[in-house]
């Protein structure tokens, strides 16, 4: 498996309760394909630390959206890919941090 680049982000469009945030990430280009990737998600103060199982799509780029986001927290991803021997490739370095910078509607 190839180290992978994690990228995370969300939509403006899309923010709502509960928040939605998009994860994407490129599929390896060489070594075994996979067909599921961990993706590890976390509040780095604290909270949320999540790996969700990911069934691998047709085509190079993947993604994910989860909804457990919080306004002004700040999150951050990283994936691994798994083949269909079972064999796990490497965890990608940790996406930049994003933060929710939208005010909570409850203020």
């Amino acid at each position: 498996m190839v180290v992978l680049v994690t990228t995370i982000f969300a939509d403006r469009a899309l923010v709502q309760e509960p928040l939605r945030v998009l994860c994407k990430w490129d599929a390896p280009s060489s070594g075994s394909p996979a067909v599921l990737y961990y993706l590890h998600v976390k509040d780095v103060d604290g909270g949320l630390d999540t790996t969700y199982v990911v069934p691998a799509k047709a085509g190079e780029q993947q993604e994910f959206y989860f909804t457990h986001g919080q306004y002004l927290r700040r999150y951050v991803a990283r994936v691994r890919g798994v083949d269909v021997d079972g064999d796990e490739g490497a965890w990608s370095d940790w996406s930049t941090i994003y933060s929710f910078e939208a005010p909570d509607p409850a203020y």
